[in-house]
């Protein structure tokens, strides 16, 4: 057989290979879909080298291994309207994922291999032992609507900030259960490979920081975001079939949910520290179901400048001519560019800075700011209130040789004309 010949049939095999591969994953339940991808993010079917991408909009399945690398994350919003973030450097096995719309009833069965994940509950929970979650120290039954969990160095590190979790602990030399949460003794634990259980009174520090399990991922390199940091895809790969499948999956609102359970609670501390002059509004942040229903469905970039309401103090008195403009790409959810800009009694004030979207708040990091002549630095975050209309920022920032000079504040956009 001649290499011609040779070469023809091995195109028409990979092409087969290529066209029968969306098949066998569509055959599949679909589980949910892809709200966020930052970074390196992808499922593999069960049982074979077939390999997806994932970004926004992209379906799960009831038999994806989803995984996560260094400095990456992923958002799902799940068919019974629940929510599931999970970390960095993470393997979730989603084993199944039924749910009867009609009656809301269904059952769940996943797996945390590995890494860390925090999730709002749909309307699909344990009472009647159809949620259950499992990992290496035994498995876990959902009753609340906001939990975070976590393996680091063999421990699994637990937080129950609403409802209660039931954990059923199968090494070590006696089986054993715990329940942590509402109603209990203790909402935060502890768990070694041996089974051995400490319960806590505060939250394991790892979940203390925004829910952020390493403690360097905010420096600036990570959050420095470039728009092909979002979706990116190891071309080096080349032993495993990387498809794109259908978009049209259904997922429910869920009403039980309520509008603070997706706000991680050391971050609704800060929050409420920080917007002291806009303190109404935190108690109309849009419900986690509605906006990732809106995030989902929203497309193209908008430019949020129209200012509405301003808080800002600087340690050199009164502040004057205050402008600041920010532009969502909702086609890969990221925050290409943003500036602010204001003056005090020594000069201006500058910074820019750039970030991608999530569910309870915007990843951002500043790339550049300046006072005068003075290089300067400072943090920045930002929230959707009410709709994709209505965005708030906090932000704060201090002059790099002299950091008594600073200057901080929140600011409110209200784009109204958005649809």
């Amino acid at each position: 057989m001649n290499n011609r010949i040779k070469n023809k049939l091995f195109f028409i095999f990979t092409f087969c290979i290529v066209l029968t591969a969306p098949i066998d994953v569509l055959a599949s339940k679909p589980a949910g879909k892809t709200i966020i991808a930052k970074g390196k993010v992808n499922a593999i079917q069960v049982g074979t080298t077939i390999q997806r991408k994932l970004k926004r909009r992209a379906p799960i399945f009831d038999v994806d291994l989803v995984k996560t690398d260094v400095n990456s994350q992923t958002q799902f919003k799940m068919l019974d309207g629940g929510m599931v973030a999970l970390k960095e450097n993470s393997e979730l096995l989603i084993s199944e994922y039924e749910f009867n719309v009609a009656d809301k009833t269904g059952s769940v069965t996943m797996e945390l291999i590995k890494g860390g994940l925090r999730s709002v509950t749909g309307a699909i929970k344990s009472e009647k032992g159809n949620y259950k979650l499992k990992t290496p120290i035994g498995s876990i039954g959902i009753r609340g609507t906001h939990y975070e969990i976590e393996i680091i160095n063999g421990e699994l590190l637990i937080a129950v900030w609403k409802g209660v979790v039931d954990i059923n602990i199968d090494v070590g030399v006696n089986e054993q259960n715990i329940s942590l949460g509402e109603g209990k003794d203790f909402s935060y634990a502890k768990i070694d490979e041996v089974g051995e259980v400490t319960e806590l009174l505060l939250p394991p520090d790892n979940f203390n920081e925004g829910h952020s399990s390493d403690p360097q991922s905010d420096s600036e390199d990570d959050l420095a975001v470039q728009e092909n940091d979002i979706e990116t895809q190891d071309d080096n790969s080349q032993s495993e079939l990387v498809i794109e499948v259908s978009e049209n999956v259904a997922v429910i609102e869920n009403p039980d949910v309520e509008e603070s359970d997706w706000i991680p609670e050391p971050a609704m501390e800060e929050l409420e520290l920080i917007v002291e002059p806009f303190q109404d509004e935190v108690d109309v942040l849009v419900p986690p179901n509605n906006l990732a229903e809106l995030i989902l469905e929203k497309t193209g970039s908008v430019t949020y400048d129209n200012i509405s309401e301003v808080a800002v103090n600087s340690s050199l008195g009164q502040i004057s001519n205050f402008q600041a403009s920010m532009t969502i790409n909702f086609d890969n959810g990221t925050i290409p560019t943003g500036h602010l800009v204001f003056d005090d009694a020594l000069g201006e004030w500058f910074a820019a800075f750039n970030g991608i979207i999530n569910v309870d708040s915007f990843e951002m990091n500043i790339n550049f700011a300046s006072h005068g002549n003075n290089k300067a630095d400072g943090d920045i975050e930002a929230f959707f209130l009410n709709d994709l209309n209505h965005t708030l920022t906090n932000f704060s920032l201090y002059e790099i040789d002299n950091k008594d000079v600073t200057a901080n504040g929140s600011f409110r956009v209200d784009n109204v004309n958005i649809k």
